[in-house]
């Protein structure tokens, strides 16, 4: 009895550990996690977002078939579509992967997930202003299994930036190379587990939150600027466009890049008439990289055109405007941007000329190499477009006049990144953009957000109520907080 009894104690000892099916996962692989939470948040803020609606009112893009978002009537599903997607998907999974990180002791996931989810909450609050923050993702305790707050609280823009700046640093402060790898070509399709890039990523981000409230917050972003560019060890920065955060896509079934599929499924647009007279002006070298000539000039066979569709004008044939050029459309495993090294040159521009500290940057200098880095980012010759005379540099003799050649060509190099590009304009006022011929809400001027989707608006519409106090047909009227100018 008692070698029985023993024997039978013995296999208690290990019985939770042969009667769990390693197939029978309680949660997903935190690499697989990430590479969700990598897809949904670059296709849908570059994509549906980006792509489809931001493009069109920073006036990059131009549809000649389908002009809803040209006259700021974009889908109430479209809309829907990207909210529920960041907050239902990118941000509930992001979160995950910070909570499972903290408890598997790994600081590179818990940072990596942090800068996303950063990077998804400054994509919503540029959207939308005043949005769920501080009370979001609790609608479920996955610990308790309790249903939490599902109508959370909107939180003032101004909050949420203090909030998503103080994550970016937190995060700075977790990466670590030496520590936690993150496996190669295993959910990574940013920087394929490299550490040192992601936090290059992390501190370049934060010198885009910083830049964004530079107008309604000076000196916290002059601060905050100095203390990152003056301290590299401590804060890298990207320092070329090797570092760009990019997501690369595979010419196969199901990993395309979903906004090249969508276009050439369904060609509607490309430039706009704004962009394509912007850089035909100025004679640069990006006009045939980002546009292609028209048919009809083509066709002709005599001098090549550039012919952009006018934003919320008359509706021209597709033969006789520019499609979007071969270095974004001809491949399906091009890649989508998050951010570039050109940006982040521009906002040392703009930090430089406002007279802050950049450590040995100028202005000029920061602007030319801003420049150079975007045209070089498609193989482009660069020539002698900065002696340009709406180009040079030296030709503009004020802060302010220096100030509107940064914006004008930041705008330029934000070309297919939809969200910053309508940011900045928004912010900085420059190209300076007038309300279009056909607009939906004629007399209404230019749509300074987004409106909140009906699915939203019926289950939190107190909350909503609040958000939008002062705005008018839910985008215009009430500018979001870092709109002063």
């Amino acid at each position: 009895m008692l070698v029985v009894a023993a024997m039978l104690f013995g296999c208690t000892n290990d019985f939770d550990e042969i009667n769990t099916n390693p197939n029978n996962l309680t949660k997903a692989p935190a690499e697989n996690v990430l590479g969700n939470v990598l897809l949904r948040l670059v296709g849908t803020t570059q994509n549906t977002a980006g792509f489809r609606i931001s493009s069109h009112w920073a006036h990059h893009i131009a549809n000649f078939v389908f002009p809803e978002a040209d006259i700021y009537n974009p889908r109430d599903a479209s809309i829907g579509s990207v909210w529920s997607e960041l907050y239902s998907r990118v941000l509930i999974n992001a979160q995950i992967l910070i909570e499972d990180a903290k408890k598997d002791n790994r600081p590179n996931m818990q940072a990596i997930a942090t800068v996303l989810r950063v990077y998804a909450f400054q994509t919503a609050t540029d959207l939308w202003g005043d949005v769920p923050y501080s009370k979001a993702l609790q609608g479920f305790d996955r610990e308790t299994a309790q249903v939490g707050t599902l109508t959370p609280t909107y939180d003032k823009q101004q909050d949420i930036y203090t909030g998503l700046i103080a994550e970016l640093k937190a995060a700075n402060a977790l990466f670590d190379s030496s520590v936690d790898p993150i496996p190669e070509d295993a959910g990574d399709f940013v920087y394929n587990g490299d550490v040192d890039k992601w936090k290059k990523f992390c501190n370049s981000l934060l010198l885009r939150l910083y830049i964004r409230v530079s107008k309604a917050d000076p000196a916290t972003a002059q601060a905050g600027i100095a203390e990152v560019l003056s301290n590299p060890t401590q804060f890298p920065i990207f320092g070329s466009n090797n570092d760009d955060a990019q997501l690369a896509y595979v010419n196969e079934s199901g990993q395309r890049n979903p906004l090249i599929e969508s276009y050439n499924s369904n060609i509607n647009g490309g430039p706009s008439k704004t962009l394509i007279d912007y850089l035909v002006a100025r004679n640069d070298p990006r006009l045939s990289i980002y546009a292609n000539p028209t048919k009809e000039s083509k066709d002709a066979g005599g001098t090549l055109e550039y012919v952009g569709q006018p934003n919320g004008g008359d509706l021209l044939a597709q033969s006789k405007v520019s499609l979007l050029g071969d270095a974004f459309v001809n491949n399906l495993a091009s890649p989508l941007y998050l951010q570039t090294y050109a940006e982040v040159l521009f906002i040392i521009a703009e930090a430089a000329n406002n007279g802050w500290n950049t450590g040995s940057w100028t202005a000029k200098q920061a602007y030319e190499a801003a420049i150079t880095q975007s045209v070089a980012k498609h193989s482009g010759t660069l020539g002698t477009y900065l002696a340009e005379a709406n180009v040079n540099f030296d030709n503009a003799t004020t802060p302010e006049a220096r100030a509107q050649l940064i914006a004008e060509q930041k705008w330029v190099a934000l070309f297919m990144q939809g969200n910053e590009a309508y940011a900045e304009q928004r912010r900085t006022d420059f190209p300076a953009l007038t309300e279009v011929p056909k607009s939906a809400f004629p007399g209404k001027g230019l749509p300074i957000r987004l409106f909140f989707p009906s699915s939203e608006a019926a289950v939190n519409a107190a909350n909503v109520n609040q958000a939008t106090t002062g705005v008018v047909d839910g985008m215009f009227g009430q500018r979001l907080w870092w709109d002063v100018q």
